[in-house]
């Protein structure tokens, strides 16, 4: 089934703007050719990411990186067959500097446009080429932990999805920043932890399981029992 989805190798331009990071890629039916992220650092004296710098900093950079991808690619930009563009979610003004840039692209180009949710994105992701890749097969479950969604998805194939779990409070990702701005950690707090101080740590503490209903989560609960237990354990140093 993948094989004859990727058998006509459309060449798209995607173009990705939900948040901090500038990003355009192109690709070869499900073949990645060219992807240039550019992250936004000046969010880091901030502590976390201001939307209304992060859209200034798409709309300063946005230009280069498409330029730059399309070059990298060595794919000529008349033989493009459709742009792509993160329709949502995500913050509104960063959004805004992707569909905008991506129309007028689409206009000058006269090819076709494709308004993409970035949460489906990261699902069909498992599909880009590698060599000896196994693809997953239909139907199967995703857990998406993306930044401000933490969700269970069922995914029948590449148009049906259905979430049959979602969190009732923060994601997973708003957990990780509140605990590491108490704990003192900079921005951005998940590379730190999970690429780096995660590996180093040992499974020594157990914390509460939320008791909610059916496949859905809740970190509340389990933010304000960190809060305590670091509170607990400094008193004690």
């Amino acid at each position: 089934m993948i094989k004859k989805i990727f058998k006509k190798k459309k060449i798209i331009l995607g173009i990705e703007t939900s948040f901090d990071d500038t990003s355009c890629s192109i690709l070869k039916g499900n073949k990645i050719l060219s992807n240039l992220i550019y992250s936004h650092k000046l969010h880091t004296k901030y502590n976390g990411v201001v939307p209304n710098l992060a859209y200034k900093e798409h709309l300063k950079n946005i230009f280069n990186i498409v330029k730059n991808s399309i070059k990298k690619s060595n794919v000529n930009i008349k033989n493009i067959d459709g742009i792509a563009f993160t329709k949502g979610p995500g913050l509104i003004g960063s959004l805004i500097i992707g569909e905008n840039f991506a129309k007028s692209l689409s206009m000058c180009l006269k090819k076709p446009l494709f308004g993409i949710n970035h949460i489906h994105a990261h699902i069909f992701s498992h599909f880009f080429y590698k060599k000896n890749k196994k693809y997953p097969k239909f139907p199967f479950l995703c857990f998406s932990i993306s930044g401000g969604h933490t969700k269970i998805i069922k995914v029948k194939n590449f148009f049906n999805l259905k979430v049959i779990g979602d969190t009732l409070d923060d994601t997973l990702g708003n957990l990780f920043d509140k605990l590491s701005i108490f704990l003192g950690f900079n921005y951005p707090k998940g590379p730190l932890i999970l690429e780096n101080l995660c590996k180093k740590g040992i499974n020594k503490y157990k914390f509460p399981y939320p008791k909610v209903k059916k496949l859905n989560f809740s970190f509340s609960g389990l933010k304000t029992y960190f809060y305590n237990f670091i509170k607990k354990k400094k008193k004690n140093i």
